[in-house]
């Protein structure tokens, strides 16, 4: 049984791929005769057919959670081994996980070769936050989606881009994880507000590029996540601060002129 320690919940995009998904795949490349139980994640579930194997049995999260802790001395209960994970979402600890290995396996399983073709554009994804799953839409404690955070003119935006690069909009609540993984697989730029969207980073081809927009002060952003994801994975990264809180509009222009300036720059 892979039962996971993340510092949020399983049901956030977040801390279920790079706290449960990403382990419970490296678990399964280094046993690969082992069968293995996963706790039940809501519509995170999805991503269980992508896992190396399937998953032997599925459990209630709360059930699975109170056989790991009454299991913790002995290791084991009914029936179960107990593997735990601590601190994989932690992204102080990134430098420490297999994350690459992990990205270069997914995509040389599921991603065909891409070659591109002389005088193609760039090719730009660009979050959005439009749906939330009807499991979330009345979850009693926590928002989702654009309830927690948003850009609200973002698809405008991503309009006017189409001038300069390929555009690709992509909601990943509404999308399957093949969907996901082909959007970001050959994908030059990945762009998105602070969120859990920007853990597709993952799937990105090494060289990539990560535009997180925000509201905090350049200089200032306290959150670190995806600067140190990006880091670990090969990938560029840059904070931009184009919103004056969380549900601000952006400019057009403003983003525009910090992509042609970053993409066009040595790194």
């Amino acid at each position: 049984m892979l039962v996971p320690i993340t510092r949020g919940p399983l049901l956030g995009y977040y801390h279920f791929l790079l706290g449960y998904f990403v382990p419970a795949y490296w678990h399964m490349l280094q046993n690969p005769n082992t069968e293995h139980v996963l706790l039940q994640c809501g519509p995170m579930d999805k991503w269980f057919e992508w896992l190396p194997q399937k998953p032997a049995q599925t459990m209630d999260a709360v059930e699975g959670l109170q056989t790991a802790y009454r299991a913790r001395k002995r290791g084991f209960a009914r029936g179960f081994v107990i593997e735990t994970f601590t601190d994989w979402d932690l992204y102080r600890n990134f430098s420490q996980r297999p994350l690459s290995e992990v990205s270069e396996h997914i995509r040389g399983r599921f991603v065909p070769p891409h070659e591109p073709k002389p005088g193609d554009k760039p090719k730009a994804v660009v979050l959005i936050r439009d749906h939330v799953p009807d499991a979330l839409t009345q979850h009693p404690t926590r928002e989702f989606g654009p309830a927690k955070r948003n850009i609200p003119n973002l698809k405008t935006v991503a309009k006017s881009l189409e001038k300069h690069f390929s555009v690709e909009l992509l909601d990943g609540s509404a999308k399957t994880p093949e969907e996901t993984v082909a959007a970001c697989s050959n994908a030059d730029l990945l762009i998105g507000q602070h969120g859990a969207g920007l853990a597709n980073a993952l799937f990105l081809p090494p060289g990539a590029q990560v535009i997180e927009i925000g509201w905090n002060p350049v200089g200032s952003n306290p959150l670190g996540h995806f600067e140190a994801l990006s880091a670990e994975l090969g990938l560029g990264w840059k904070y931009l601060a184009l919103q004056e809180d969380q549900f601000a509009p952006i400019s057009a222009e403003d983003l525009e002129r910090e992509l042609l300036a970053y993409t066009d720059s040595p790194r």
